[in-house]
């Protein structure tokens, strides 16, 4: 499954566990599993003026790190993307 994002001012925040209660993403996990597709997300379309898109608290599995990158910014199509792989 692979979600896609076409707007700016978008926050999706992960570590809530069902039915509410307090945010923990360490121990309630909130997973995007791309099941062996290309991407888990894509955010696309939105102006390169756009203000933001959050996302946080949120582990993606199971797709392709076509950078090569493990973490830290990389640019793509002429927008810095900060891609962070924090262990859990």
């Amino acid at each position: 499954m692979c979600f896609c994002i076409k707007r700016e001012g978008i926050r999706l925040y992960g570590g809530y566990a069902t039915g509410g209660a307090s945010r923990n993403f360490k121990t309630n996990l909130t997973i995007l599993n791309a099941n062996g597709n290309y991407h888990a997300m894509v955010v696309c379309g939105i102006n390169s003026s756009a203000d933001s898109v959050v996302v946080d608290g949120v582990r993606m599995t199971n797709g392709s790190n076509y950078t090569g990158l493990g973490s830290g910014n990389v640019t793509i199509n002429g927008v810095q993307v900060f891609n962070s792989q924090e262990a859990v």
